[in-house]
Parts: structure tokens; sequence; C-alpha cells
């Protein structure tokens, strides 16, 4: 697990440097802090945990973001530049699972037989799903927007997080958050291509580089 530990020590340090420029800074709490829990045991128990997931559970406490209203959020925020995605917190990770493994419009819900059991919904961007396959070894993460199909945008839990820390890095360290064409209606290619050039240093496979992009920013 020391891939994952560094990984997520590394996100969580990029995260915090950045926050300042996320136009959701006025949530309250928000956090992931790295430190022994053991909250995967607030996860109902009919949801599998790879050794991943359940040490990303196990070593890391999330503070669900909390509205001006008060009102508080099912995750932490992930600000990618044009969109916010949420990671759900571990007594929230069966919420999450309603309309993909659990369907129905109220209890008692029924299981869809075409989901995988070991798929794991972790997060959403617009409700668009980020899921863990936790039958895998490393744990991969896959997602897809709107009703397009599932696409791989990290070999191994520790990747999705050490993607993530590229994405915030080149979206705020580089672009601090412009990263809009001048009419404001499309991504700017630059940003795009320096972000791919960014993921490449990690991944050697372009394919899944464009599924990053893809998922992210729709293109």
């Amino acid at each position: 697990m020391k891939q994952l530990e560094a990984a997520l020590k590394k996100f969580i340090e990029i995260r915090n440097t950045y926050r300042e420029y996320y136009t959701h800074c006025q949530f309250k709490e928000d956090e992931i802090i790295l430190e022994t829990n053991m909250f995967s045991n607030l996860i109902d128990k009919r949801i599998p945990l790879s050794p991943e997931l359940k040490f990303f559970y196990d070593n890391c406490t999330l503070r669900k973001a909390i509205l001006e209203d008060g009102s508080t959020l099912n995750g932490v925020s992930i600000d990618t530049g044009s969109s916010i995605a949420y990671i759900s917190s571990p007594e929230m990770l069966y919420k999450r699972q309603l309309g993909f493994r659990w369907v129905g419009v109220k209890e008692p819900y029924w299981e869809d037989d075409s989901w995988e059991r070991a798929w794991v919904v972790i997060a959403d961007r617009n409700e668009d799903p980020i899921m863990v396959d936790t039958s895998k070894p490393g744990s991969p993460v896959l997602a897809r927007y709107e009703m397009n199909d599932f696409t791989i945008i990290a070999k191994s839990l520790a990747e999705f997080f050490e993607v993530l820390t590229i994405v915030i890095e080149v979206t705020y360290k580089k672009y601090h958050g412009e990263i809009m064409n001048d009419d404001g209606f499309e991504i700017s290619e630059k940003f795009l291509d320096d972000l791919r050039i960014a993921l490449g240093t990690i991944l050697d496979d372009d394919t899944q580089i464009e599924n990053i992009l893809d998922y992210l920013y729709e293109l």
C-alpha cells in the first residue's frame, strides 16, 4: 500500500495548496485528512471492499462539504476547473450505489442484475459515476458520462489519485483555474494539450489519457 499512501499524501497536499482558487471555497469543512480511523466499519456490509479501497477509507477522514445554508453534501469536493467531482464519505457509500447496483424509486430497492457486484461507485461528477472494480488487482478505476460506456481512467486506486493530483496542479498552478477559451464556452485546447503532456509523465496509454479528458471535460 506504499504507492497508494504516497499518492494520497501528495494528492491531499496539492488539493490543500490550491483550494484558495476554488470557486466553491465558501464550502465549510470539505476536507480530506490522512489519518488512521478505521471508518470502513461505517460502510454497508453488502458493499465489497478491495484492500486498496479499505485502506483509503481506513486511513482518510473525509469531512463532507457543508453549504452556506447548512445543508451537507455526500462527500468532499475535487475541483477540475470546469466542474466539481465529489468523493463519497464511507457512511454515504451505500446511497451512492443507488441507481447503479440498487435501483427503484423507493425502498425496498432491488439489485440490477446487469451491474457487476464488484463495482463500487466512489465518486461522481454531475451525477456521472466514477467506480472502482474491487475484483481486480490494484483496484482499477473506471468512469462514464451521460449514457456512454465505462472506460478506464486509472489502472489502480493509487494511479487515480496521482491523476487527480496532476489535474489540480495543471488547472490551478499553471492556469489559475482559467481553462476556458476566450469565448468562455469551450475548454482551451492549449490547456488540454498541457494536461495531456502532464498526464503522459505517469501514464503510457494515450487511450487512457483521452478517457480521462473525455470524462472530465466531455470532449
